[in-house]
């Protein structure tokens, strides 16, 4: 099975541990699996226009990386996202490889991983880790974009009952 996986959380070169349980799961389901990768990281000041999108095999996964435009306009930032994600399916379509299940760690990352998934039309799993939702936490454009992740995902994963 190709597994393309989207987290919000992911290591970065300046962030090692920033959710290196989503690395760990992704090299856990690369054991059976054909698993890539598909990180992104919003970006106040860019030296680049829109996005820019890496490639290479990090700890034997192969790793999309997208850094993209950040503006202050929130929907502007989601679209300069979804921008360099329909290249990264360019990219890895290119190359014959399409997945066969889309998993999203976190609602921020679901959003995008919806659209993924209806471009491809591969099922969208959304495994939810943030405790915010219960302590009333989620406003305003996040609830809004947890609510239509949530909607449109194949299925919702909550890791706990918080």
């Amino acid at each position: 099975m190709r597994v393309l996986i989207v987290p919000k959380w992911y290591p970065w070169p300046d962030r090692p541990v920033f959710g290196v349980f989503c690395r760990e799961q992704a090299r856990a389901v690369a054991r059976h699996h054909d698993v890539v990768v598909l990180a992104s990281d919003a970006v106040a000041a860019p030296r680049f226009r829109v996005f820019e999108l890496s490639d290479a095999v990090e700890d034997g996964l192969r790793t999309l990386r997208l850094r993209y435009r950040r503006p202050r306009f929130r929907p502007a930032a989601m679209a300069c996202q979804l921008l360099g994600m329909r290249s990264a399916l360019r990219r890895l379509g290119a190359q014959g490889w399409s997945p066969d299940v889309v998993h999203a760690h976190v609602y921020s990352a679901g959003l995008p991983a919806v659209v993924v998934g209806r471009r491809t039309g591969a099922p969208v799993v959304v495994s939810e880790h943030y405790t915010g939702f219960g302590r009333g936490l989620i406003t305003g454009y996040d609830r809004f974009t947890a609510r239509l992740a949530f909607r449109y995902a194949d299925l919702v994963a909550p890791v706990s009952h918080d």
